[in-house]
């Protein structure tokens, strides 16, 4: 029976019979009450006791053990200690004592001085292939010299990159990952009343979100690769940060739009800017709002447009006036020969010279685009030329492909013909039968 007693005649009294679940059980039972009851320090994770204490914790000190260990430097082995000191292998009280060299908090100058403590040193980032000259180029941004003149509002590395939630810059949740850059400059500089006392704009981030740039970066124009498209960093800098000089603009632009800054510098405007400082890229093409360049630069007296600047009866103006309707002319003629190209496909031809008179044609349009930056009709002409060629060869083709169909018609017109007369014939044969066995 289960609550039988059973004599022990060694002890001279009766004892409980023990179930042997009970023997297994207890001490798990026991274990767990004497874990769960201890003080914070080290208990199991004795390589970090500080995050075994805080994730048992709420609110931002739960929240800073959880965003280090999604962080890259838990993976490689920097724990808190290594920040903020102390010793994480003895108790609560005595792991944050100053004697151990714990600190809670750093001031923005010391919150870049301790990262560069480990991302200055050689021997221990060219294991990771990471740079050890980013708190040196930092010192030399509009960030670092406001910092050293006493200035803490301004932006370190954990502003950018966060506290204790650290990621790699590959990683889509990373603050500082490409198509996440924008954003993260948003933080302060789309902070109207932060933005006010330096007396800078606030509505950068929307204006460059609404610019051709910013379109492609967040996915608005699919045939574009928003990985590639420049963020705030490709422009003013990353750890150095700064707007370009008014001498730097086009260099800047120039680093990704090669083509173009090429013929730039062989024209007026490039010698203009280096006598006046102006027309720079921006000042045609806007700086944050980047809107798609179109045709429609060359006419007007609005700011980037040839009028801004040119008199309209000026010979500069003119010879714009002369680009635009070429060009104008060039798109039409591949629009025109994209749409007879259409139509023959849709009528069962497969009219491959003029596909190809029509690749051909649109490739010289978009090669002739960058050129129009040399502001030299003569480096064109031999492009015109070209084009013209392939306009006659497509309308050579299309005339042909249009005989065809004119033939065809015609040789259907007959077939019809003669089926009618001769549906005809065989009515008229059938009604003289009917009539002779009547």
């Amino acid at each position: 029976m289960r609550n039988c007693r059973r004599w022990e005649p060694n002890r001279g009294r009766a004892t409980p019979r023990r179930s042997p679940y009970v023997l297994i059980i207890a001490p798990i039972i026991a274990a767990a009450l004497f874990f769960l009851t201890q003080p914070c320090s080290a208990q199991g994770r004795e390589e970090n006791s500080c995050y075994d204490c805080h994730v048992r914790l709420g609110g931002n000190l739960k929240d800073s053990a959880i965003g280090w260990q999604l962080g890259i430097h838990s993976k490689v082995g920097v724990t808190c200690d290594s920040c903020h000191g102390g010793n994480p292998f003895t108790s609560t009280n005595d792991s944050m004592s100053e004697d151990y060299g714990f600190v809670g908090s750093f001031s923005p100058a010391e919150s870049a001085r301790l990262c560069a403590s480990c991302h200055s040193d050689v021997n221990l980032m060219r294991q990771y292939n990471l740079r050890t000259d980013q708190y040196d180029e930092y010192l030399t941004s509009e960030h670092g010299r406001l910092l050293n003149q006493g200035d803490t509002r301004v932006a370190t590395c954990i502003s950018c990159h966060g506290v204790h939630e650290i990621r790699k810059k590959n990683d889509p949740r990373s603050m500082v990952f490409h198509t996440n850059v924008p954003k993260t400059c948003a933080k302060c500089h789309a902070d109207k009343e932060l933005m006010d006392g330096y007396g800078k704009p606030y509505d950068q981030y929307e204006i460059y979100r609404k610019g051709y740039h910013g379109k492609i970066l967040y996915g608005e124009i699919r045939e574009k690769n928003p990985m590639i498209v420049p963020n705030c960093a490709t422009c003013h800098g990353i750890h150095g940060a700064r707007p370009p000089g008014v001498d730097e603009v086009a260099n800047v632009c120039g680093s990704c739009h090669t083509n173009i800054y090429r013929f730039f510098s062989a024209g007026p405007h490039a010698r203009a800017v280096n006598e006046t400082g102006e027309p720079r890229c921006v000042d045609c093409h806007g700086n944050h709002s980047n809107a798609y360049p179109s045709l429609e630069l060359f006419s007007g007296t609005e700011p980037g447009k040839c009028g801004f600047c040119h008199e309209e009866e000026g010979a500069e103006y003119r010879l714009g006036q002369e680009l635009k309707e070429r060009l104008e002319g060039l798109k039409s003629s591949v629009d025109e020969i994209m749409i007879r190209a259409q139509e023959a496909r849709d009528a069962g031809r497969s009219p491959e010279r003029l596909n190809n008179a029509e690749s051909a044609l649109r490739a010289t349009y978009i090669q002739m685009i960058p050129i129009t930056h040399a502001v030299n009709l003569e480096i064109l002409r031999p492009l015109f030329g070209d084009a013209r060629d392939q306009v006659k060869i497509a309308q050579e083709e299309f005339n042909t492909i249009r005989a065809e169909q004119d033939r065809r018609k015609r040789v259907a017109k007959i077939a019809v013909t003669l089926l009618l007369l001769f549906a005809g014939l065989l009515v008229v044969k059938l009604f003289q039968i009917n009539r002779r066995e009547e």
